[in-house]
């Protein structure tokens, strides 16, 4: 992911509690949060407590155009040797 993804989203983001990437394969990374919703982030669990909280209905959510795919996600030692693999292509 780029600085200038994060820089965009920023820029873009509305008054919305959460804004998300809308990318051409789906919605990823960056998120941009407001504080509003850090308290109920706090209380999920596991690795797709954001996609929780996203569908959860609970806030209002803006998509932010972005140019590229979701981002791979890594927080395995499989998804970080997939970022390496992808990384030499």
């Amino acid at each position: 992911m780029s600085a200038g993804r994060v820089t965009g989203v920023v820029l873009a983001a509305g008054r919305a509690p959460i804004d998300v990437c809308r990318c051409r394969n789906g919605n990823g990374h960056p998120f941009w949060l407001r504080r509003i919703v850090f308290a109920e982030l706090a209380r999920l669990h596991g690795d797709k407590r954001m996609c929780k909280l996203v569908e959860s209905s609970h806030y209002r959510v803006t998509e932010v155009d972005v140019d590229g795919t979701v981002p791979l996600d890594v927080d395995t030692w499989d998804g970080h040797d997939r970022l390496l693999t992808a990384g030499r292509r």
